[in-house]
């Protein structure tokens, strides 16, 4: 027969800090949803969204459950997120990939909007030319 090793009350202290740590920072988390919720209603209510209100009411409460249970996207996943953008300028010939990721990074002039049809993004960059062709 096993016996079970009894957690010491240090060992007890512990898991109860660790326990209460997470359920702090979920709370948290659920504070900022909600706040984020009321919102994405708000805007909704006003007419700003580009959908009709049933749907936008529907999508911000169905965002409201991800981020309740953890699924909504973190600060990891808008880093990987920034890196998949520039990782689409790897495609390019090499003189054009820094023009590109200077767009990417929001340098340069950005108009349009994805109501709109798109986003226009356009980096100039001056490059000196050379004096022995004239």
């Amino acid at each position: 027969m096993k016996t079970m090793k009894i957690a010491t009350p240090r060992m007890a202290a512990c898991i109860v800090l660790a326990l209460s740590g997470i359920a702090a920072g979920q709370a948290v988390l659920a504070a900022s949803a909600d706040d984020r919720y009321r919102e994405e209603i708000a805007r909704c209510n006003s007419g700003r969204s580009n959908e009709d209100r049933a749907t936008c009411r529907r999508e911000a409460g169905a965002a409201l459950e991800e981020a309740r249970h953890g699924k909504m996207p973190s600060a990891a996943n808008q880093d990987q997120y920034a890196r998949n953008a520039v990782a689409r300028c790897d495609a390019l010939p090499q003189e054009d990939r820094s023009a590109c990721v200077a767009r990417i990074q929001g340098k340069g002039v950005t108009r349009g909007s994805v109501e709109g049809g798109g986003i226009y993004r356009e980096y100039r960059e001056v490059v000196p030319g050379t004096q022995g062709n004239r």
